[in-house]
């Protein structure tokens, strides 16, 4: 992830103090105190407790695909599904990621 590569250039190795597969161990190893790590701003909504650090460096943002083998893409109904689900997501993420800039932003008026 272009994000861990990012963080890795700029850390020594002896920095770090654990690491997690998923997004929600990095959350929960973050809360519990163990230092700082990548947490998703729509993730973060969840968590008052957590405060962000700086806003994420150009380059790495990072984007989710809706991802069908060539196979199932051939069944008309994961098509139809596809069609229907894809701009759907789209906009809900979209959606979500607006609430997160103005829950991050209110919660920095308030500080």
């Amino acid at each position: 992830m272009p994000l861990n590569t990012w963080l890795l250039e700029r850390i020594a190795s002896e920095q770090i103090v654990a690491r997690c597969e998923d997004t929600e161990a990095v959350t929960a190893s973050v809360e519990a105190g163990l230092g700082i790590g990548p947490v998703p701003v729509t993730l973060a909504l969840d968590y008052p407790s957590l405060v962000r650090c700086f806003d994420p460096p150009d380059g790495t943002d990072v984007t989710s695909w809706l991802v069908i083998s060539p196979d199932a893409y051939q069944r008309p109904e994961v098509r139809a599904f596809a069609t229907f689900f894809a701009p759907r997501f789209r906009a809900a993420y979209k959606l979500e990621h607006a609430r997160a800039m103005q829950a991050q932003a209110f919660r920095a008026g308030v500080d």
